[in-house]
């Protein structure tokens, strides 16, 4: 707990989770409990394999939106939607952070 912090798309947070998951050739739930009243989250591949996500477990390789290895993406998901990842090959080290 503490004061809300400033997010750069121009609001405040009130809460806030961040977590670590291997993502491996199959359908991976990258957070494993959504934060409550979550609006974006963050999702950052430190591996040396693309990664590629979606809302739920029959996310591909062919229909995942690519986070290329040593990128991130930001997006608006509310808490409803699950996060899952995929690689091609190998392990991907997917990093999260939620804010609601």
């Amino acid at each position: 707990p503490g004061a809300p912090c400033a997010l750069p798309w121009g609001r405040s947070a009130s809460a806030a989770a961040r977590g670590a998951t291997s993502v491996t050739t199959t359908a991976t739930k990258i957070i494993a409990t959504n934060l409550a009243s979550r609006r974006k989250v963050i999702v950052q591949n430190l591996g040396s394999k693309d990664m590629f996500f979606g809302h739920n477990n029959s996310v591909t390789t062919a229909n995942g939106i690519k986070v290329s290895s040593g990128s991130s993406v930001e997006i608006e998901f509310g808490p409803s939607l699950d996060v899952y990842g995929i690689t091609a090959s190998g392990t991907a080290d997917a990093r999260y952070l939620e804010v609601a």
